[in-house]
């Protein structure tokens, strides 16, 4: 993908072949290499639709000098064929992912924040494997706060279309 950073670095757009889990739903534990999450938090395909990486556009914007305060965006392929760039098959069969995230950091040291974000989406239907589903909307919201070396985090998610990883509509 080719990524361009405007306005003092506050507004950043995506365009290429991207996933929609590479630009929504931060999760600071969600890399499996190096902690304890597991498929549910990191890739939450049982929550949000997941296509392989296909043709998409998608922003982050920090809408306060000083802030971290941000809003992040996507609209992308969801059931593009792998390695291939067809900006085409947006139109011919409208098998998109579009969602939206705004979430905060509050910072206190090296190292230590807390968070919280909301994310909505809506996904058209993804007819391939390994994870077909139907088309629906959902939201999922996540929160942490850390005392020390010590993590707390909450999450919740909802969707409305049968599919994914599992077929789950509530994590």
């Amino acid at each position: 993908f080719w990524e361009q950073w405007f306005k003092r670095d506050r507004f950043v757009l995506r365009l290429g072949q991207q996933s929609s889990v590479g630009v929504l739903d931060f999760f600071r534990f969600g890399d499996f290499r190096t902690s304890f999450s597991n498929s549910q938090l990191n890739i939450p395909v049982a929550l949000i639709p997941v296509g392989p990486p296909g043709p998409g556009l998608s922003f982050k914007w920090w809408p306060m000098a000083k802030s971290e305060l941000y809003v992040v965006g996507t609209f992308t392929d969801i059931n593009a064929p792998v390695g291939h760039w067809d900006w085409g098959r947006l139109t011919e069969y409208g098998q998109v992912f579009s969602g939206a995230e705004v979430g905060m950091n509050w910072r206190r040291g090296k190292g230590e924040f807390d968070h919280a974000h909301l994310d909505l989406w809506y996904g058209d239907e993804v007819d391939t494997l390994p994870f077909p589903t139907d088309s629906g909307w959902g939201f999922k919201l996540l929160g942490s706060k850390q005392w020390g070396s010590w993590v707390g985090f909450a999450n919740y998610g909802y969707h409305n279309s049968f599919g994914g990883g599992c077929g789950f509509t509530n994590t």
